[in-house]
């Protein structure tokens, strides 16, 4: 039967006809939901209508009443009210009733009862108010008890008159100052003795921690300084008071003392006097296995006018190694009555001092001077955290290992080797050969502490024999710390090795250099002490020295049967100290001979690169000479007047400093040069831009040279050239360039551009008669990364000067950058004549 919701066919059986019937079903089930939310919705409505305080408005409301011309509720009611208020006022004087409507505050009530309900409110909260104050006043008040005892302990009029006034509080508040603390001592009775009748400012005691400031008359305990005491055994061993160290203006007092000796403690104001002027101290290329101990600051003293002494002193025997500086009249750029920096080159060593001293403090016990020495402070020692060893990157002069170019990889420097091998020496070291470290135990289970070092071809190419057998040794080291071995091969071979390791940088029980990629690295060539040809030789060299006339003549053997001696002396209108001329003799003895009887080569030229700097501040004008100072060169060319000088000459034979003149003989001769620099604008006043250091270390007829260039002022170097050869080789071979052929030195060449052989780091200069030069300057360090030199520009060129070339060094070239003062530029190489 048909409907609205389903069809069903009365023949049809029910079984083929379900789905029919499902849908119908569905659709009612559609419908009567419908209808339950329409239901629903209407429910709604009815229920917020009944509920709505709005939807009965009394306007809305019709109305038929006795309240003439009121057509709804809300019409009569409001008609009603106002007859009743009508009638409430007129039932006395309307005058007086309706002022009395009007309140104190002048607001006009509708009705006199209007009125009076709101000053019962207004009355009823005040009275409220009050009970609450009375009972607090009745909480707080004194009893007889109470007011009795003020009575007796009233001031009296004598009494008042010694109040503090105005000018007392002030002069108190003078004297503390700030919170910070002046001076540190270690009790109040050397507080006392300091300043028995005061000063301002704030003093800390350090037996208590408390903090003092003048009262007037007396010093007056301010409590504990901070927050908090110390702690039952909390002070560390380094902070200890009778070992020196102090906490000064924030950070730990760079010096302690080792101890005291009998009689040698020093005064109260003699402590006071260091704690308070030497405020920091840094020493970067600081040594292995060695201490600083500083024992004079002058400022402006009569004899020494700035100078400082510092020494350095070997770790394990305390015994004194050098002075970093002289003791000898010194101008450096102080503020003598406040805190200044100095930032000092050391004359012997590669160290590099900065000074951070309050020279308003200095001199108040010795006129001039801080005499750490004589103050009984002369067992000083610069606290190891003040020290920077670190390796190349890290401030470190030397790091004793290379990569060959092929193997080159930068990253490889920041493994555990740079932290663990600080120093590595190979002394009998043969020709054309490099020394790779292999392998380092540290009580490893079965090969203990040994040492594993090859010798390889120099080109890197094949091993040539290992130095040391692979077995177990017992090297006596320190496993948590620094040692020095000195090994000499067990294989029967004649080198010796010299090794600084830290054995705490070393992870587990070995450095396993072999079994891994670090295995390119080699011992840098200016850490081989070359054997001599002649077997039994007992020394590399040998030096006369001359210091009055500033010459120093240093031999060395260049073969079994041949002598090179070096003869360094003042030169051109400078009077630089530098190489001057190379002498050549016969010799087949097995020790070197000073024969000063043949020639080689003599030269008025610059070994060592002269500059064209500009002083960016108070130049010249106009500006006297050419842009060339320093080397030889003067206002003109080689003429004219000095643009530089040498102001001091050091020698040091097998590390020990000579100071008189003689003929001594060595493994290794180090002379140090320190050259004064002028700007080509800064000649009129004869003023000093730069200060150099070309350090010159000899062993055999190989020349290692470290030069330090430090600004003394805001400057801009424009060229400069570092290493450089006088010309009297007939060719040239640049290696890792794009040309290694014998190239003519009487044609220009160079090594090819930056950008595309960025390693070519080694040129060699060869006479007719077989005579060699290598030299070989350091891209890794220093200067030698060029970062100053433009893409297009060779790291390496050889000019030609008529029948010879000279070869340079290019690190600026016509290309002018600044550098502030201070700043300090490296680079380092070697002359090695062959």
């Amino acid at each position: 039967m048909p409907n609205r919701y389903m069809d069903l066919p009365g023949q049809e059986p029910i079984s083929e006809t379900y789905q029919n019937i499902e849908a119908g079903f569905d659709a009612v089930q559609e419908d009567v939901d419908a209808a339950t939310g329409v239901s629903e919705g209407i429910q709604a409505e009815v229920t917020q209508h009944k509920d709505s305080a709005t939807a009965h408005a009394a306007e809305h409301i019709t109305y038929a009443g006795p309240v003439v011309g009121a057509a709804d509720l809300k019409t009569a009611v409001d008609s009603v009210k106002q007859q009743l208020d009508t009638a409430v006022l007129n039932g006395d004087s309307s005058i007086a009733a309706a002022q009395a409507a009007i309140d104190v505050e002048g607001v006009e009530h509708p009705s006199l009862k209007a009125r009076i309900d709101s000053d019962v409110v207004n009355l009823s909260t005040q009275l409220a108010e009050t009970a609450e104050q009375i009972s607090a006043i009745d909480e707080a008040k004194a009893d007889k008890t109470e007011v009795n005892a003020l009575a007796n302990e009233k001031a009296s009029k004598a009494e008042v008159a010694l109040k503090a006034d105005q000018s007392f509080v002030d002069s108190q508040l003078a004297a503390i100052v700030s919170g910070a603390p002046k001076g540190t001592y270690t009790n109040l009775a050397a507080l006392q003795a300091a300043y028995p009748s005061g000063t301002d400012g704030v003093m800390l005691t350090l037996d208590t921690g408390h903090w003092y400031y003048w009262s007037g008359s007396t010093w007056a305990d301010g409590g504990q300084y901070q927050s908090t005491g110390i702690a039952d055994d909390s002070i560390t061993n380094h902070k200890i008071v009778d070992r020196g160290l102090f906490k000064n203006r924030g950070a730990d007092y760079p010096l302690y003392k080792l101890s005291d000796s009998p009689g040698s403690s020093p005064s109260a104001a003699a402590l006071a006097e260091i704690q308070n002027a030497i405020l920091d101290i840094q020493v970067l290329n600081a040594a292995p296995n060695t201490d600083y101990s500083v024992r004079y600051i002058g400022k402006n003293q009569t004899t020494y006018g700035d100078a400082v002494l510092i020494e350095a002193y070997d770790r394990t025997t305390n015994t004194k190694k050098y002075d970093l500086f002289k003791l000898e009249n010194r101008q450096y750029p102080i503020d003598d009555s406040g805190v200044s920096t100095l930032r000092l080159l050391a004359e012997k060593g590669d160290e590099i001092i900065y000074l951070t001293l309050d020279y308003s403090v200095i001199g108040s016990n010795q006129p001039g001077r801080l005499d750490l020495a004589g103050n009984g402070w002369g067992n000083n020692r610069i606290h190891p955290s003040c020290l920077t060893m670190g390796t190349e990157g890290e401030g470190s002069v030397y790091f004793p290992l290379k990569q060959p170019a092929a193997n080159y990889d930068p990253n490889l420097l920041l493994t555990t080797i740079k932290q663990a091998i600080l120093e590595t020496k190979i002394h009998n070291a043969q020709a054309n050969t490099i020394y790779k470290i292999r392998y380092i135990g540290k009580n490893q289970a079965t090969f203990g502490n040994m040492v594993l070092v090859e010798a390889w071809e120099s080109d890197n190419s094949a091993m040539k024999y290992a130095l040391f057998k692979a077995q177990r040794e017992t090297y006596p080291i320190n496993a948590a710390g620094i040692t020095k071995l000195t090994l000499a091969s067990n294989n029967g071979y004649d080198e010796l090795v010299e090794l600084v390791v830290d054995y705490s940088k070393i992870p587990n029980d070995r450095l396993d250099i072999g079994n891994s990629a670090l295995f390119g690295f080699y011992v840098d060539p200016v850490n081989y002490h070359i054997a001599t040809a002649g077997s039994g030789n007992s020394f590399n060299n040998v030096v006369n020295a001359n210091f009055t006339a500033r010459t120093f003549d240093v031999a060395g053997k260049r073969s079994a049967a041949e002598d090179y001696t070096f003869g360094f002396a003042p030169y051109a209108i400078n009077n630089i100290v530098s190489i001057q001329t190379i002498y050549k003799s016969s010799n087949s003895t097995a020790d070197p001979i000073i024969n000063k009887s043949a020639v080689f080569y003599t030269t008025g030229t610059d070994w060592v690169s002269p500059y064209k700097v500009r002083a960016l501040s108070g130049g010249d004008s106009p500006i006297v000479g050419d842009e060339w100072t320093g080397g030889a060169h003067g206002t003109a060319g080689a003429g004219g007047e000095p643009t530089a000088r040498t102001s001091k000459v050091r020698l040091f034979v097998d590390g020990v400093e000579k100071t008189t003149d003689g003929t001594y003989t060595g493994g290794m001769i180090e002379i140090i040069v320190i050259n004064d620099i002028e700007a080509y604008n800064t000649h009129t006043n004869q003023r000093y831009v730069i200060q150099e250091r070309i350090k010159y270390t000899i062993k055999g007829t190989k020349l290692d040279v470290h030069g330090t260039i430090h600004c003394l002022e805001a400057v801009e170097i424009k060229t400069y050239y570092a290493m450089q050869t006088v010309g009297f080789y007939e060719s040239v071979k640049y290696l890792d360039s794009a040309d290694e052929s014998w190239i003519a030195t009487n044609i220009n060449s160079d090594s090819g551009a930056k950008s595309a052989y960025p390693m070519s780091d080694t040129r060699i200069l060869r006479k007719n008669t077989g005579e060699l030069l290598t030299v070989f300057f350091d891209n890794s360090y220093g200067l030698g990364d060029r970062e100053y030199l433009t893409d297009t520009s060779a790291l390496s060129a050889t000019f030609s000067y008529g029948t010879y070339g000279k070869s340079y060094t290019n690190i600026l070239v016509d290309d002018p950058t600044n550098f502030s003062a201070g700043d300090l530029l490296y680079w380092r190489g070697y002359y090695w004549f062959k």
